[in-house]
């Protein structure tokens, strides 16, 4: 009747409770927490996802690296270096 990750979670819950003493509140804060953090972990691998599919469309199309470029690329800047100092 219950799935394995049914399983996982109710011993990931009485793994918080008895051994950990945490109470109700806790573990329910806990739970949102696991919850939002996975998400998070599916959005960033989504956005992975489509930043190396539009980085292989591009290399795939001669583009050059600056055009096209997800961030804008500055010009690399130059710096006079300072004159020796006096001893």
């Amino acid at each position: 009747m219950y799935t394995d990750e049914d399983l996982e979670r109710l011993e990931f819950i009485l793994n918080l409770a008895r051994d950990l003493g945490v109470n109700i509140a806790g573990i329910a804060i806990i739970l949102q927490m696991r919850e939002r953090m996975e998400e998070m972990n599916h959005q960033m691998q989504d956005f992975v996802n489509y930043v190396r599919t539009e980085m292989l469309t591009k290399m795939q199309q001669g583009m050059p690296a600056s055009e096209g470029a997800l961030v804008a690329l500055r010009r690399p800047m130059v710096v006079p270096s300072a004159p020796p100092r006096k001893r």
